[in-house]
């Protein structure tokens, strides 16, 4: 499921949709509680991310500026992130 698209650029995933291994930019968190939450954890726009492991039916385990951060499902499909 693709969100969106520049010109000449990939389309926009969820970072839900990342596998093992792939690297990506956070380009949008819609609303204020959801930021709030991204930011507890010490993700914003504009970190780039690497996918370390998705568990099945639990978190997508990610590494931002060198910490390793479980994000649940929930939050995981509302973060959208640029493919690198």
């Amino acid at each position: 499921m693709s969100y969106g698209q520049a010109e000449g650029t990939r389309p926009l995933i969820t970072l839900e949709k990342l596998r093992k291994g792939e690297r990506g930019v956070i380009k949008y968190l819609p609303g204020v509680e959801l930021r709030a939450r991204a930011l507890r954890l010490g993700l914003a726009t504009g970190d780039r991310v690497e996918c370390l492991s998705v568990l099945p039916g639990g978190p997508v385990v990610i590494e931002v500026r060198g910490q390793e951060v479980a994000v649940g499902r929930n939050l995981a499909r509302r973060i959208l992130i640029a493919p690198l």
